[in-house]
């Protein structure tokens, strides 16, 4: 057997970091995550791997020089980078050369393997003859989830419920991040466009009669859903027994009570180390250095002299120059931190941008903020004004520009609502839930342009669909009325959501309001947008609407919510209004 592992895409609102390094390359207790799954795999008698990048901005790099460590070895592991995000399992079909003919596992790129045994799930796809097994585990009853996995008493997955709330917390089986494939599976999988795996292609196989089993773990595994689960992850595997590695060349020496080291690692006599600590290969520790685990430190990096690292995670290379104060936080690879530099609960990183919009809070580090390397606390704060200025300026200038845009436009409002009137039976106004800032419901507002009770005609049109994503267009629906069709071809159809920006429900600019249902697809995607308030244009809007594919839209979306500003807002105003008047993309 073979295994994918997905190392998944940028743009994961909730875990930050996931936007400039790939979770793979994440060290927990100083191994990065990657070492600890393929040690995982080889347990389970996997030797050859696929790992799958989705557009990280470091590329193969970050990952690929991993396999190059002489800690690797005994396992084949290749990399392939996507040209363009095509989903879990769009990217299944991308590597089908490689998983050939036999059973493969899938991994998620969020789960922590540790001692898992998978060997009983292996056993129980084969009995079964299943064509996918997906693995699942009860719900630890804390968090409540959107996600629901019905399953028979035979096994069999009868349904999978995606952003549908339980009643009961204590029943729900989610997925655990692994999936057994048969490769019969790739051929329902289509060449081009989007496609996940529990959101499309599972639910597709179980229409069309393939056989779905789930198989349930006795112990939860541990997710990587946030800094909090990565820095308890860190602390559990610290306290709780850190082993000193698996691999060759990784394993460490303990020289002290719960102080784990590597090779060629100098520690000053006079400098004071408190475990649970670990220390990395070729490291530097000067005089009267103090460490209080747990505390990791990554291979290459040099801890001047008087500097206390307290609690904290450093990445490797980085460099704590003299009299410095680490506590409660994160320093990324390479990463120099300055001479009596303070740094508390916050996260460091070798990077020319500070991302104030991200909520990495956790309630146990109380993680305040995300830096980039050097930049001292009034240019932090500075970007936090500038960026709270930025709101404030956006809402005034949408409460300006809507009730402007209403008082003009009110005769064409009354003009096109008695069209409408005479062309069809039905409302006026076209209203319909859709999500806004932070996931919160409200009724966004349209001219209706489709016949009464058109979205009841949905599914007999639904196999003629251009898109390859949530969204739904087709040239020529039968179901827009003739006044519709004028009003989407000048998007005059839009100017009721004037109405959502003065009640501060939408804005101007921003991703397109959509229903929590057609948001199922691409969670990362769905975390960084609901960040914003939805506008009635925004970046996919001007980039082609209804000629640009799912993987297009994700870029844009996240593109706009790391680049937010008053010029680009500005910037896509005017071409939104140049395209109206060419009648670009709509129908």
């Amino acid at each position: 057997m073979k295994a994918v592992i997905l190392a998944g895409s940028p743009g994961t609102a909730i875990f930050p970091l996931a936007n400039y390094y790939s979770k793979l390359s994440f060290p927990v207790a100083n191994e990065p995550i990657i070492y600890h799954l393929l040690s995982f795999l080889e347990a389970s008698h996997i030797s050859e791997v696929m790992v799958v990048l989705s557009g990280h901005p470091s590329g193969g790099g970050s990952i690929g020089r991993l396999f190059n460590d002489d800690r690797i070895e005994g396992m084949k592991v290749s990399v392939f980078e996507e040209k363009r995000p095509r989903g879990t399992a769009g990217c299944l079909k991308e590597v089908a050369g490689f998983i050939g003919s036999s059973p493969f596992l899938v991994i998620s790129p969020n789960v922590f393997t540790g001692h898992l045994d998978l060997s009983e799930a292996f056993s129980a796809h084969h009995t079964q003859k299943a064509a996918v097994t997906v693995v699942v585990e009860k719900s630890n009853g804390f968090k409540k989830s959107l996600e629901n996995i019905e399953v028979g008493k035979d096994g069999r997955i009868k349904r999978f419920h995606i952003l549908h709330p339980s009643r009961d917390q204590r029943r729900i089986l989610l997925p655990a991040g692994f999936y057994i494939f048969n490769p019969i599976v790739l051929d329902h999988i289509p060449d081009k466009g989007y496609m996940d795996i529990k959101e499309q292609l599972i639910p597709e196989l179980g229409h069309k009669g393939f056989r779905i089993y789930a198989y349930e773990l006795s112990n939860p595994v541990k997710k990587l859903d946030s800094l909090s689960d990565y820095f308890q992850l860190n602390r559990d595997l610290l306290s709780n027994g850190f082993m000193g590695g698996n691999h060759n060349g990784s394993s460490k020496s303990e020289i002290m009570e719960r102080v784990w080291v590597g090779k060629n690692v100098r520690i000053s006599p006079k400098a004071y180390l408190l475990g649970p600590v670990v220390i990395g290969r070729n490291c530097t520790i000067e005089d009267y250095a103090q460490i209080i685990g747990p505390a990791s430190i990554g291979d290459g990096t040099r801890i001047g002299k008087d500097v206390l690292v307290r609690e904290s995670i450093i990445w490797e290379k980085a460099e704590l120059s003299s009299n410095s104060r680490i506590e409660h936080s994160l320093i990324g690879e390479e990463v120099v931190i300055r001479e009596d530099e303070r740094v508390k609960n916050t996260i460091v990183i070798q990077d020319n941008r500070f991302h104030q919009n991200f909520n990495i809070s956790s309630s146990e580090h109380g993680l305040d903020g995300l830096n980039h390397c050097g930049t001292d606390l009034f240019s932090a704060s500075y970007k936090r004004w500038k960026y709270g200025a930025y709101l404030i300026f956006k809402r005034l200038f949408d409460l300006f520009v809507s009730f402007l845009c209403l008082f003009t436009f009110l005769p064409i409002f009354l003009i096109i609502a008695v069209l409408i009137k005479i062309d069809s039976p039905g409302p006026m106004i076209f209203r319909q839930k859709r999500c806004g800032k932070d996931g919160k419901e409200f009724k966004m507002y349209k001219f209706r342009t489709m016949v009464k009770d058109a979205e009841k005609l949905h599914d007999e049109v639904l196999g003629k669909n251009i898109l390859d994503g949530p969204m739904f267009k087709m040239k020529r629906d039968p179901r827009i009325t003739n006044v519709g069709r004028f009003l989407r071809k000048t998007s005059l159809d839009e100017l009721p959501q004037l109405f959502n920006v003065l009640k501060g429900e939408m804005s101007l600019v921003g991703p397109r309001p959509l229903a929590m249902e057609e948001m199922k697809f691409s969670p990362s995607w769905r975390d960084l947008r609901l960040k914003v308030k939805p506008g009635i244009t925004g970046q996919w809007q001007v980039s082609g609407r209804s000629g640009t594919l799912f993987d297009g839209w994700i870029r844009h979306d996240i593109d706009y919510v790391k680049n937010q500003s008053t010029w680009l807002d500005l910037k896509l105003l005017m071409k939104t209004i140049i395209m109206v008047f060419k009648r670009e993309g709509a129908f």
